[in-house]
């Protein structure tokens, strides 16, 4: 009886004690809101999240989130995350120098890709003398001459930069690898390496660059303070800061002294090699004289040398270890055969790589090598060539390459028409030696006569398409069908795509006219015609014709090469250096002359002599004619048949002011002519003649005569020594070029010698001073272009 009591007094606490819950989770959902309430709104308004497309990546956001150490934050264009929790602490301390970090409140890299990028295992393993650094350490990253980021480095032995979200500073360019690269910290002092950080490359394909040398994959090198650390093709410079102890010590040596050093280590280190060298040939020449043993002698080798006989071993995989890559490709070229990788991305950082080889298997089809490889794609290729040679090596077909080399000389296969000594046709009822002769062949660049050339039409006869369309419905794979059909797989791809799209066995007629020309024929033409530039493209398609027995006309001449870029233009002028002479006396001069600035050229005055003819064309004009109108009086540019007639002038330009135009008229140019009609009535001299002022005239010889010499040292005028056939880097030249254009520009043009003569003293005075000025104060890049261009004609 007390027991039953004891248990309706339990239930009854039981069921208080529920009541009380009920009530007082009715108090609480209705003092909830009811966007709160599950069941107060039973059909919710779908939440719109509009974002970058995938593989799109965030510009100028930047977020920080408090998180541990495994999971960094992401930073601004998701290029580097930091994990320190001080980060904050810097960025208010220096807020002039380090942006400001907005806080973002979700992570812009999915869950899933989380999870999938934190399966990629880390190829590193933390060395022994790892630690974690005493002293206050740091990056200062840089972008375009502006600080970005302030990485505190005190938290962690090693901080690892990649692309992925797992690594400590992540960096969003495309050339960065997933795992790029690691720094190290060493806190561990030896006889080598001393305390410090060490940057450790991880085989990135683009390389890590430490003070702009790129580093040795796999391999320490130490990082002080003040170093730069530059990854890929990133714009991002990481500049190391810590104690001044850590600092690089300065050189006491000067620039000379360090190359004197540098030229004592390599004369030693040549001496070395020559002295390795002398040693060598003392020791071939101690055995060529000493004989041969026989092995019987004191020190004979009773161990066999694998390498020169790789079949005395049981197991031959030395022969390939070391470069399986190398030793397939040799034995597919023995062999003549094509080695082709086919490689197949079968998942995220999984690679499927196949080889087939040209070993029949008891099914009746070739031997197939396959690796499937997590990781970098060449590694997979590695693997995949491994695999061949372990399968040549089980067959007995492999062979060491360095072995054959040795004892196979060069074939002459010409001579035996492309047939080995030992192959009989006769006995052969498979084909095979008929294919090792074509391919031989091909190899050799020769054609056979009774080969025929295969087209799509040849090889996917409409019986072919049916019976590979069938086979494909029956759930068979393309490979399948093209190894039963011997045909390459995209053939056979194509031709059930095509039956899908028309419903047709037979290929749809092709649209256009077949090019006369293939590839290598377009190249001979391009080539023959950058060999001789002037060469018309009527000859080049008589060569072509000549040369192959195909007729073609000058206008496919013609559209080839503008594919390729040439077209056919009207030359450039420039002067003719007759000699290495001039040439170096321009250079020189262009040298000497380098370094003088405006105000120096400005006290030159230029002088030169030009010849304006009544009627003769620049080769500018141009004119728009229609269809037929080619020989039409309004569409020619006429000539004179006689002597031009024309009017020489003379002139001089500075920056400041001119001269007037001179006529030279009644015959030549004479010495005495050039004094008393332009230099003395022309040129400034006596009070109007400053300390600094220089003429120029070139090497006329009127101008080079004694008596213009005499009266030049007369007047006290200082002349510009100058080079012979430089009228290029005379700016007059372009004056009389502004001229002549004015001139032809006045409508209407001048018919006579007299309105010639008006023409060119009214548009003399026109020209701007300010033009005259724009070309002295081009002298500077004169000379530059002449050092630039050296033995060639410059743009001026």
């Amino acid at each position: 009886m007390e027991v039953a009591q004891e248990e309706t007094e339990k239930e009854s606490v039981l069921e208080e004690e529920s009541a009380k819950f009920e009530t007082k989770n009715e108090s609480e959902v209705k003092d909830t809101p009811d966007f709160e309430n599950p069941t107060s709104d039973i059909f919710k308004k779908p939440q719109l999240i509009i974002g970058p497309r995938r593989g799109k990546v965030i510009g100028k956001i930047r977020s920080l989130e408090n998180k541990p150490q495994e999971e960094p934050a992401e930073t601004e264009e998701k290029e580097i995350d930091v994990t320190d929790s001080n980060l904050t602490d810097s960025v208010e301390t220096d807020a002039s120098v380090v942006k400001t970090v907005e806080i973002k409140s979700c992570n812009t890299v999915s869950p899933a890709q989380k999870i999938k990028e934190s399966s990629i295992p880390l190829p590193y393993k933390e060395p022994k003398w790892s630690g974690i650094p005493e002293e206050d350490y740091g990056f200062e990253v840089l972008k375009s001459g502006k600080i970005l980021e302030n990485i505190k480095l005190n938290s962690k032995s090693f901080y690892v930069f990649g692309r992925l979200s797992t690594c400590d500073i992540r960096m969003a360019h495309p050339t960065i690898s997933r795992y790029h690269a690691v720094l190290q910290y060493r806190s561990q002092e030896n006889e080598n390496d001393g305390v410090g950080f060490y940057i450790y490359d991880l085989g990135s394909t683009h390389g890590t660059f430490l003070n702009k040398n790129r580093i040795k994959p796999n391999m320490y090198v130490r990082v002080q303070v003040g170093h730069i650390l530059k990854l890929g093709l990133s714009t991002r410079l990481f500049v190391l800061q810590g104690p001044e102890k850590d600092m690089e010590e300065e050189s006491e040596l000067t620039v000379t002294q360090m190359k004197e050093k540098r030229k004592l280590e390599l004369a030693a280190r040549e001496l070395e090699e020559l002295e390795q060298q002398r040693i060598e040939e003392e020791r071939k020449q101690r055995e060529e004289e000493e004989g041969i043993d026989w092995g019987m002698g004191e020190d004979a080798d009773e161990e066999t040398d694998l390498t020169e006989n790789p079949f005395a071993a049981t197991q031959n995989e030395e022969l390939y270890i070391n470069d399986p890559k190398k030793t397939l490709r040799g034995w597919f070229e023995r062999e003549g055969y094509d080695l082709e990788y086919d490689v197949e991305e079968k998942g995220f950082g999984q690679f499927l790589c196949r080889v087939e080889l040209p070993i029949e298997s008891t099914r009746g089809c070739n031997v197939m090598a396959e690796a499937l490889v997590k990781g970098k794609k060449k590694e997979s290729v590695v693997q995949c060539a491994l695999e061949a040679c372990r399968i040549l090596d089980r067959y007995g077909l492999l062979r060491q390459a360095t072995h054959e080399s040795k004892k196979r000389k060069a074939k002459n296969w010409e001579a035996e028409d492309f047939y080995d000594s030992d192959e009989d046709t006769f006995l052969d009822r498979t084909g095979t030696v008929e294919k090792k002769r074509q391919q031989r062949m091909r190899a050799a660049g020769k054609k056979d006569p009774t080969e025929v050339v295969e087209t799509y039409d040849s090889l996917m006869r409409p019986e072919d398409v049916a019976r590979a369309v069938a086979l494909y419905d029956d759930g068979r794979s393309v490979r399948y069908i093209a190894n039963v059909m011997n045909m390459a797989r995209s053939t056979t791809h194509d031709a059930i795509k095509r039956y899908r799209e028309t419903l047709e066995y037979t290929r749809r007629p092709g649209s256009g006219r077949p090019s006369a020309t293939n590839p290598n024929e377009d190249r001979y033409m391009v080539l023959r015609v950058l060999r001789e530039r002037i060469l018309p493209a009527t000859s080049v398609a008589q060569q072509f014709i000549n040369m192959h027995g195909r007729p073609i006309s000058a206008k496919t001449v013609r559209r080839r090469l503008k594919a390729s870029g040439l077209i056919s233009s009207r030359p450039a002028t420039g002067p003719r250096l007759l000699s290495r002479m001039h040439r170096v006396e321009q250079l020189r001069f262009a040298n000497d002359h380098r370094d003088w600035r405006n105000g120096q050229w400005s006290c030159v005055l230029f002088t030169d002599e030009s010849r304006f003819n009544l009627c003769s064309p620049d080769g500018r004009e141009r004119v728009w004619r229609r269809r037929g109108e080619r020989f039409s009086q309004c569409c020619i540019s006429e000539n004179v048949p006689y002597g031009v007639v024309g009017v020489m002038v003379w002139a001089g330009v500075c920056t400041d002011a001119r001269t007037e135009l001179v006529f030279v008229e009644n015959g030549r140019l004479t010495a005495d002519r050039y004094i008393t009609e332009c230099l003395a009535d022309h040129v400034p001299f006596g009070q109007f003649v400053g300390d600094n002022f220089v003429l120029m005239h070139d090497n006329a010889w009127p101008h080079f005569a004694h008596a213009v010499g005499d009266y030049l040292q007369e007047v006290g005028i200082h002349v510009l020594p100058w080079p012979a056939r430089s009228p290029d880097m005379n700016p007059i030249e372009h004056v009389w070029d502004m001229l002549g254009r004015h001139v032809k520009n006045r409508r209407p043009r001048p018919e006579s010698l007299q309105e010639l003569r008006r023409a060119l003293g009214e548009e003399w005075e026109l020209i701007p001073q300010e033009d005259i000025a724009n070309q002295i104060e081009s002298m500077p890049r004169r000379m530059d272009a002449v050092i630039q261009a050296r033995w060639s004609n410059t743009r001026y």
